[in-house]
C-alpha cells in the first residue's frame, strides 16, 4: 500500500476491478475510502493551492454604475489586508500571522504560523480611483469601484474604512 492509496480523493470509483474485492481487507479500505469521499463532498470547502495557501472566495457584480467585488476572509484584521490598483486590475493581498505559546513545569511550546495570499481581479473598465470605496465587516470585505470613462491613474493604494 502506497501513501497515495490513503488520500480519499481523485479515486475513480467505477474504475475499481473485481479482483480489488477478493479481499475483505481491500473490500473495506475501498469502504472506508467511499465513507470519506461520500463525507468530504457535502461541505464547502475553501480553495487551497498547491502549496497549501488559502485562496478567498470572490464576488464580482457589476451594473452600469460601478463594479462590487466581495472577499470572504475570516480571521483577518483590517491591518493585516492591503487593497490596491495596478493597471486594469483590483489586487488583494493579505497576510496573517500567529504566535501562541504555553510554558508549563517541565517543558514550554511555541507554535507559530504564517499564511498569505494574493488575489488579481482584472477590471473590464477604467475605475474612478477617487470614489473608490472599501468596507471590511465581520471577515468580508466589500470594494465599491466606480465606472469612469476619464480615470487615469495607473496605481493606488485603497484604504479600508
Amino acid at each position: 500500500m502506497s501513501l497515495r492509496d490513503l488520500v480519499p480523493w481523485g479515486r475513480d470509483k467505477e474504475m475499481m476491478a473485481e479482483k480489488d474485492f477478493e479481499s475483505p481487507l481491500k473490500r473495506l479500505h475501498w469502504g472506508i475510502n467511499t465513507l470519506f469521499d461520500d463525507f468530504i463532498e457535502g461541505f464547502d470547502w475553501p480553495e487551497v493551492t498547491e502549496k497549501g495557501v488559502l485562496i478567498p472566495r470572490i464576488d464580482v457584480a457589476e451594473t452600469d454604475k460601478e463594479v462590487t467585488v466581495t472577499a470572504e476572509m475570516p480571521g483577518l484584521d483590517e491591518k493585516d489586508i492591503d487593497i490596491s490598483l495596478e493597471l486594469n486590475s483590483l489586487v488583494i493581498r493579505g497576510e496573517k500571522k500567529t504566535e501562541t505559546e504555553s510554558k508549563e513545569k517541565h517543558y514550554s511550546q511555541v507554535e507559530r504560523t504564517y499564511s498569505s495570499f494574493y488575489r488579481t481581479i482584472p477590471l473590464p473598465y477604467k475605475v474612478d480611483d477617487k470614489k473608490v470605496k472599501a468596507t471590511y465587516k465581520k471577515g468580508l470585505l466589500t470594494v465599491h469601484l466606480p465606472i469612469s470613462a476619464d480615470a487615469t491613474r495607473q496605481h493606488k493604494r485603497i484604504e479600508i474604512r
